[in-house]
């Protein structure tokens, strides 16, 4: 006895025609027939009475229509239960950026999770540091840093290089530069983020740094102020400051963002979309500053 037949004995029985009861669920009366004369072979009874008018439930028909109707109900409703539940099912991914960079992404990753019901996406901004220890410790499944570590089981990609360059504010007398050189920056104090390759590339070129931090508002503030100019990279640079502007350096120094993750997160299938998602962000991003330089 299959499941098959139990719901084309229910339909002929409820439209009392195998014709209508084939043409109902889209299949041909042969195939009705042959279902149904089965089913009766199989109880060793017959379950209809036919004639030129239609087919009728014999008392034995009658009997069995009244019992397995509420199977064969029992058992929609499970499948209906199923797939409520697997529509309720919320994927999740944990993504962790390095302070300041969240901003690259965040209108693209709300995008991304609105027109998708059944993703939970959590995010954070942490110093680099914290953002690899967290990947470590299973905590995320991916992060955004600009710093790639080393020897360790992470698989990376290098997602944006953008250029560093110099905010100053507009009226410190130098409205005719179009880029700064590196080995001219004594004449003002210089700001950065604690970032290791900032950090890194201020050592290299000898620059004194008169200010650093994590919270980009206090460095903002401080360079609209006057009080500093802040070395920046040009995917970092807010849309709209009042006042400020933003210099690339001469030598074309850049500053990588990777994306990094473990194998577990390897094994997330969303891992693969949100990346895209970023990747599209970041080749629109490009695009942007190739057409406006």
């Amino acid at each position: 006895m299959e499941l098959r037949q139990l719901r084309y004995f229910l339909s002929v029985a409820d439209c009392r025609s195998f014709v209508s009861a084939a043409a109902g669920l889209y299949i041909s009366r042969q195939a009705v027939s042959k279902a149904i004369s089965q089913l009766e072979e199989e109880l060793g009874v017959a379950l209809f009475m036919r004639d030129t008018s239609g087919a009728f439930l014999t008392p034995t028909g009658l009997m069995f229509y009244d019992r397995i109707r509420g199977v064969v109900k029992e058992i929609d409703d499970i499948e209906q239960q199923i797939r409520t539940s697997g529509s309720r099912y919320r994927q999740r991914i944990r993504i962790a950026f390095s302070t300041g960079t969240v901003g690259i992404f965040e209108d693209r990753l709300l995008s991304f999770r609105k027109d998708r019901e059944n993703l939970e996406m959590e995010y954070w901004e942490h110093p680099d540091e914290e953002c690899i220890r967290l990947l470590q410790e299973h905590q995320t499944d991916l992060i955004v840093c600009p710093y790639c570590p080393q020897n360790v089981p992470f698989s990376s990609e290098e997602i944006l290089r953008s250029r560093i360059g110099l905010l100053i504010r507009n009226k410190d007398g130098i409205e005719d530069l179009e880029s700064v050189d590196v080995t001219d920056l004594s004449w003002l104090p210089i700001a950065a983020q604690q970032d290791r390759r900032l950090q890194e590339f201020c050592t290299r070129h000898r620059i004194a740094l008169q200010y650093t931090g994590q919270d980009y508002h206090r460095l903002f503030s401080l360079t609209a102020s006057g009080k500093c100019g802040l070395l920046l990279p040009e995917c970092l640079v807010p849309c709209e400051m009042a006042g400020l502007r933003w210099l690339p350096l001469q030598q074309e120094e850049y500053w990588r963002l990777y994306s990094i993750y473990s194998q577990i997160a390897d094994s997330n299938l969303l891992y693969s979309s949100i990346l895209e998602e970023i990747n599209t962000q970041v080749l629109k991003a490009e695009r942007m500053g190739k057409e406006n330089g």
